[in-house]
């Protein structure tokens, strides 16, 4: 699913089945797609689904800050009769107003990991979608090796996402290392008739380096190994397929008002075809270029953020993914520019500015390419005749009449991986068919080493920035050009687990600037940069964040926005760390006195309710968590969150909680205006002492819903937590924006902990 997914399913890998062939299917010509597995759903009416093909997935602790739990019901996970066709049942995932899985919704979740899984093939449903505001259905894959590799390094291909505020689209993408969350491969689908009335077709082609995207048939998509610019392309391995209704989280946002309840998400089939003897076409030449500005000295960028969205902009100092464009033959002399970022073709709007928009070609995105007597290229639009031409502020518009140097380009190419290769008079030579080789997985790129320093521009992937010299010490680059939603990844190898400081080497001229670091899209620490008194003035500032060991991609996500950096670098600090935290006072770290217990074996998933009862002899004070339901009722009582932060205590315990996914829901009213909340997790000694950070994030609270509502908080893939007759302790406080009344110890609205 798009977007920052902590997956939360799995356990074990089991045999390759993709040569499980359905009793009575003919094989046809090498090549052709032949049918291997299928799921019609044609059991009896109100039967539950076959256990033989699914697995049902049980969660009270769902990612992407969801609202539903999923549970393993006949009420929720059902087969259905076709009211339209009396000789055809249907599979039902039902979303509905439930508190019983311990949420504020129930739904289903299924998928076919340790039962069947495949590499490479047609991947196929026939789909009717509900429909609402905070409703979020899907059919996805996932990497058969994510139990040992983890997400994103397992892989995820979205064949289907739709989201219920945007009625006439849906999604396709591709997560990998470096290439996830927010920052994942995708493309949208426009369909006016909408997507819940009638049945439509959902279907990828995956094979070798490529995979293809269609709606009822029709192409929307597709995406090779170069669309990647040389990271790691992890779709060579076996991979099952999920369906799942979900209800909330960061990208549907919740429901509202207007949304209705039940919802229901119907699948008529899900079928599975390889081609047959294993023989796959050959993998396709693609003329993919950054076109680089000779006027303005910078590369053309499709950005998603710019106004309109996804407007060409000649204000890039690289070229990656966003940089990257297709030059298309459409014939007759003509060419289409496609922005690999969004695989929509670039398209000349009523005001003649360039635009990544348009799913089809007609003449406002049809241009010649002109070659110049320098050596260099000019586009002219057929729509109006005019020439492309950057201007003032690098914006890109088709009004020129004449050829200059603000309408002049060089091409660099950016095809790396080969393919078929195009002949002198323009055509494509097709070499022939080939059979796929046995899969192997390829080698991922270079990591940085955790402890150690990291230069800021030596970047993996990134949205938004540029770099520049820099004046620090030492020499080099630094980035710079930050603004708020940039950000840079880098891929690293953590050596061993536990706490280290990460010190941010900045420069500032303001003081909105802001750095999260993220693991998944998981905001393990939020850092204020300082005024520093000029943008090559700099200084260091910290904060200290908890990682697992082994291969994973850090994110740099600039919060807010105006600072540069020159380098971070991470130090183990060992297992008490100090926490940094600004404005309010934190627990102070000091190791324990005595001696305490060895843990006494692995704790359940367990939920702790924020009371009112203060805690004796703990510093900082304050009030209980307990396991017990609240007996009261209302909203209240109530604390107002403030820039003062509030503590709450858990019993002492001896166990460890398991790896995995933490939540916490926070029950607030709405004041109508943005206000972020950070909450964070800590193991302290039984007094408060000996504090250590499991978890921070900040959420905006302020707007989330309508009313009083509450917000989740997601602490996703955190290690396994060890008690020695220790507490949790949670921390709440405002970050921005106005204060915010808080609900707690009462049964209509608990705000509570829950671990994995």
């Amino acid at each position: 699913m798009l977007k920052s997914k902590r997956i939360f399913l799995v356990f074990a890998l089991t045999m390759f089945m993709a040569t499980m062939l359905i009793g009575g299917a003919v094989r046809g010509a090498d090549g052709d797609w032949a049918l291997i597995w299928a799921d019609e759903f044609n059991g009896p009416a109100g039967s539950g689904i076959d256990r033989n093909n699914w697995q049902v997935e049980v969660t009270a602790n769902p990612a992407n800050a969801e609202l539903q739990a999923y549970v393993d019901s006949i009420n929720n996970i059902y087969l259905m009769q076709d009211p339209d066709n009396p000789n055809n049942r249907v599979l039902v995932l039902k979303a509905m107003r439930d508190t019983s899985g311990g949420r504020e919704y129930t739904s289903g979740r299924v998928n076919t990991q340790n039962k069947h899984l495949w590499t490479y093939g047609k991947f196929e449903a026939r789909l009717k979608l509900p429909y609402g505001q905070g409703i979020w259905p899907a059919f996805w894959m996932l990497g058969g090796n994510f139990p040992t590799v983890g997400w994103p390094n397992c892989g995820e291909i979205d064949i289907m996402e739709f989201v219920g505020k945007e009625p006439n689209l849906v999604y396709g993408t591709l997560h990998g290392p470096a290439y996830n969350g927010g920052g994942g491969l995708g493309a949208w689908h426009r369909y006016s008739g909408g997507f819940t009335n009638d049945w439509h077709t959902y279907a990828v082609e995956w094979e070798p380096n490529i995979v293809r995207w269609y709606f009822d048939g029709q192409l929307f998509a597709l995406r090779t190994i170069d669309d990647l610019n040389g990271r790691e392309w992890v779709f060579n391995h076996n991979f099952f397929i999920i369906l799942n209704l979900a209800v909330g989280g960061e990208w549907p946002g919740s429901p509202n008002a207007s949304t209705v309840f039940p919802q229901y998400y119907y699948i008529d089939y899900v079928r599975v075809y390889q081609r047959a003897g294993g023989v796959y076409p050959p993998y396709p030449y693609r003329n993919l270029v950054a076109i680089k500005s000779v006027g303005s000295g910078q590369y053309a960028c499709s950005d998603s953020y710019a106004t309109p969205t996804n407007a060409l902009i000649a204000n890039r100092g690289s070229a990656s993914t966003w940089e990257m464009f297709e030059l298309k033959d459409l014939g007759g002399g003509n060419t289409g520019i496609i922005c690999v970022q969004n695989y929509k073709y670039v398209s000349v709007t009523g005001n003649s500015q360039l635009v990544g928009q348009a799913e089809t070609a007609g003449p406002n995105e049809t241009f010649q390419v002109i070659n110049n007597s320098d050596g260099t290229k000019s586009f002219r639009n057929t729509g109006n005749g005019r020439y492309v031409t950057v201007d003032g502020n690098r914006n890109m518009f088709a009004t020129a009449t004449s050829i200059g140097n603000a309408e002049k380009f060089t091409f660099e190419n950016k095809n790396t991986s080969g393919g078929a290769t195009p002949t002198p008079g323009g055509a494509t030579a097709t070499p022939t068919p080939t059979r796929a080789a046995t899969p192997t997985p390829t080698a991922p790129p270079a990591a940085k080493v955790i402890p150690g320093q990291i230069q800021a521009e030596n970047y993996d992937a990134m949205f938004g920035i540029d770099t520049e010299a820099t004046g620090d010490t030492g020499g080099g680059l630094n980035v710079g050009w930050i603004d708020a939603n940039d950000w840079m990844d880098y891929n690293v190898n953590v050596q061993t687990a536990g706490t280290y400081r990460i010190d941010y080497r900045v420069a500032s001229t303001s003081t909105t600037g802001r750095v999260d670091f993220r693991i998944g899209g998981t905001t393990l620490a939020s850092t204020a940069i300082p005024n520093t008194g000029g943008w090559q003035t700099w200084t260091t500032v910290s904060a200290n964040v908890g990682l697992n060991a082994g291969n994973q991609t850090i994110r740099l996500f600039a919060s807010g926005g105006g600072w540069n950096i020159n380098w971070f670098s991470a130090t183990a600090v060992g297992a008490t760390p100090t926490p940094t935290r600004a404005a309010t006072a934190t627990p102070t770290p000091t190791r324990a006195a005595t001696a305490t217990p060895t843990p006494s074996g692995t704790l359940p998933s367990a939920t702790w309710y924020l009371f009112n009862q203060a805690v004796s002899g703990v510093v900082p004070a304050g009030e209980n968590l307990q396991t017990a339901f609240s007996g009261s009722t209302g909203w209240q009582p109530l604390k107002t969150i403030t820039t003062t932060a509030s503590y709450w205590y858990s019993t002492t315990i001896n166990g460890t909680y398991k790896a995995g996914n933490w939540s916490f829901i926070l029950w607030t009213n709405n004041p109508g205006t943005a206000v972020n909340v950070t909450v964070e997790i800590y193991k302290v000694n039984a007094d408060g002492s000996g504090a250590a950070l499991l978890g921070s994030q900040t959420v905006n609270a302020g707007t989330f819903g309508g009313g009083n509502h509450p917000t989740t908080f997601t602490f996703s893939n955190l290690p396994a937590v060890s008690l020695n007759n220790q507490r949790l302790l949670i921390r709440i406080v405002k970050a921005s924006g106005v204060d915010l009344t808080m609900a707690y110890n009462t049964n209509d609205f608990p705000t509570r902990l829950i671990t994995p």
